[in-house]
């Protein structure tokens, strides 16, 4: 059996992991492309987008909103995650200073969470833009 195929000690065809690994990318790849026309739209009043929103949480709101649940939110999340892994950012603070690292410069997550400038963080803008494309 499979390894990667196991969640949560259930077996899962491994046919039907790929295809929902590939939808969970399709949600990844349209949420960049939605939350890019947010932005250029100067953040309008949107059912899933609120400055007050990093990416991540952006993009719990936005699947739950088309619906998806589950597994397959799960999988979108843990796309966005492995996609931050492979670029080598934090997982958690991906465009932020890491809490205690003391050589990090920049406005920190709690900073940018209190005053709602999520989106004025180059690094965050740079991110959605070029995976909007």
């Amino acid at each position: 059996m499979d390894e990667r195929a196991m969640v949560l000690g259930t077996y899962v065809d491994p046919e039907m992991k790929r295809a929902t690994d590939d939808h969970a990318k399709a949600i990844l790849k349209q949420f960049y492309k939605d939350l890019q026309a947010w932005i250029n739209a100067g953040f309008p009043v949107h059912r899933s987008f609120k400055i007050e929103r990093a990416v991540c949480s952006q993009l719990i709101t936005y699947t739950k909103d088309a619906g998806h649940y589950g597994y397959i939110l799960d999988v979108t999340c843990e796309e966005l995650n492995r996609e931050f892994r492979v670029a080598g950012l934090d997982t958690i603070y991906p465009f932020n200073p890491v809490p205690g690292n003391e050589n990090d410069l920049g406005k920190s997550y709690d900073e940018e969470f209190a005053w709602e400038t999520f989106y004025f963080n180059e690094a965050r803008l740079n991110w959605i833009w070029e995976h909007s494309k």
